[in-house]
């Protein structure tokens, strides 16, 4: 594989822009209709017209306390697991796909990645069992394609020793394939893609009080 490693950092423009050209690990649950906060649908018109929206004041809240959270554990899970994980970008081509995996780590030797997601407590539960949803098994083993790392130390964690919760995944080989499928299927979808725009509807306007009605014979 023609691995690369991108020399940008994350949330920049010129990350985004990598993004826009590449089929990333983090869209990949919603290109296989199985994302819990994407449709697929939403990823097509995003990836075809390149037009993005908004970020509400809500959702950016989340953005910023999940950010805050991985930079207070970094330290936490690297004493955990033996090892320092620097953050890293990088891309392969697989069957003539562009996939692109952002991690929040990788070990100095490359066989260890990190990811981390803001504490809640249903996915606290799922890393207690060590039982993860395709969600964020699908991410994980795409950033484990592109990484070439052998395992993920896969955590939820709100920043803070009591709060942080992790447990290791390994792939699962008949998941690479799956991953290969999705994207081809997605990027023939892509491009036969025609955008159409919606139709404002046209709503007759309810005339509450009328004029009384006099008839004079």
């Amino acid at each position: 594989m023609n691995q690369i490693t991108h020399d940008c950092l994350q949330g920049s423009q010129e990350w985004l822009d990598l993004r826009a050209k590449h089929f990333t690990a983090s869209e990949l649950s919603a290109a296989a209709g199985e994302s819990k906060y994407q449709k697929r649908g939403d990823l097509l018109k995003i990836k075809a017209t390149g037009i993005v929206p908004d970020v509400d004041a809500a959702k950016q809240r989340l953005f910023d306390a999940g950010h805050a959270a991985e930079a207070a554990a970094r330290g936490l899970i690297e004493e955990q697991i033996g090892t320092e994980l620097y953050p890293v970008t990088m891309s392969v081509e697989v069957d003539g796909l562009p996939l692109l995996a952002s991690l929040d780590g990788i070990s100095m030797f490359g066989d260890i990645i990190w990811e981390n997601k803001l504490l809640n407590e249903s996915l606290k539960a799922a890393v207690l069992r060590c039982q993860l949803d395709s969600h964020y098994t699908l991410q994980i083993e795409q950033q484990l394609l592109v990484s070439g790392a052998e395992k993920c130390y896969f955590t939820t964690s709100d920043g803070t020793p009591e709060g942080t919760f992790g447990m290791w995944y390994e792939s699962v080989p008949e998941m690479r394939a799956k991953i290969v499928s999705v994207w081809k299927q997605f990027a023939e979808d892509l491009a036969n893609y025609q955008h159409t725009e919606a139709k404002p509807c046209l709503v007759a306007e309810v005339v509450k009080d009328l004029p009384a009605v006099m008839v004079q014979v």
